[in-house]
């Protein structure tokens, strides 16, 4: 099996940190896929899983392959794997903010890995390093990639280190009219209203609520500071209304309501701050969604402010 790349390079941190990285540890996942291999000038050769939902973030061992990208939460950056081989973040209107400077003819096809050393590799056919962070160390092993809502591009440590970064800051986005964060990744059809359908159950968390259509494992965020209530987990209920996994969300005006979650990061009387990761959506009777409920006032005041990107 092929040794991790290993380059170093003169990549220096710049940019600035906000407040929600205090968080990313917590937003790191497993990587489920299974593992690889593949001949490759006859040795074998790990490949990594790649990106499998949209996400503003790659996880150590996990691949960007061409025509992919990471968005930031809003839906307003992204940073491409290009079929030329070059690594660009683009803002609206596609105007390039940065690039790798990898496009070539030798490179069509490359790959963008995050390796678990923690080096950001540009790995063109043939296994051929072309361009790498330089940032390979044992306290770097199991660095993220995170795009942010500011446009800067930053590759987070263990302990929320920044380690590297695209140093293209913007200025960040804040919350919309409503003062509250998008609780999805990326922009969802409402599928379900208060007190209708299936929100009929005589508590509001069943039915001053809303159900927001969203692939299996799209990332779910907090909508507003505050603390994971107790009731949290499986309902255990044999209902496919009921399915998947909850959580309650206390801020310091209201209080919301997640169901039908796949994974859950966080703990009961953990403390969050708004855009923070709460988990994975999942699906409930037949349907992808994630179930939204506000104890007090419309639950659709939580979708004022969607990200650009549809799911």
């Amino acid at each position: 099996m092929s040794q991790q790349v290993k380059i170093k390079s003169a990549c220096g941190i710049t940019g600035r940190m906000n407040s929600e990285h205090s968080t990313v540890a917590r937003r790191r996942r497993a990587v489920k896929a299974a593992v690889v291999l593949a001949v490759v000038g006859g040795g074998l050769v790990l490949v990594s899983p790649v990106l499998a939902t949209p996400s503003d973030y790659l996880d150590s061992g996990q691949d960007l392959t061409a025509g992919q990208a990471l968005w930031s939460r809003d839906g307003r950056f992204s940073l491409q794997m290009q079929a030329d081989g070059n690594v660009t973040l683009r803002a609206p209107g596609n105007q390039p903010l940065w690039a790798s400077g990898t496009d070539a003819a030798a490179n069509h096809n490359s790959i963008l890995r995050l390796q678990p050393d923690g080096n950001l590799v540009v790995i063109a056919p043939g296994n051929r390093p072309v361009w790498a962070t330089g940032t390979s160390a044992r306290q770097n092993e199991g660095a993220v990639l995170r795009v942010q809502n500011d446009a800067n591009v930053v590759l987070l440590a263990p302990g929320n280190r920044p380690i590297w970064a695209t140093g293209t800051v913007q200025g960040d986005t804040p919350p919309g009219g409503s003062g509250l964060r998008y609780p999805l990744a990326c922009r969802g059809q409402l599928i379900g209203y208060p007190y209708s359908g299936t929100h009929r159950l005589g508590n509001w968390e069943s039915d001053n609520a809303i159900d927001i259509k969203a692939p299996v494992g799209t990332a779910v965020y907090a909508i507003g500071d505050g603390v994971i209530g107790s009731q949290i987990g499986a309902l255990n209920s044999k209902d496919p209304r009921m399915q998947g996994l909850r959580v309650h969300l206390a801020t310091a005006k209201n209080e919301y309501y997640y169901a039908h979650l796949s994974k859950l990061v966080v703990v009961a009387g953990e403390h969050v701050r708004a855009g923070q990761l709460l988990g994975y959506s999942g699906s409930a009777n037949r349907t992808a969604h994630l179930h939204l409920a506000s104890k007090n006032g419309d639950p659709r005041d939580t979708v004022s402010d969607p990200p650009v990107r549809p799911c």
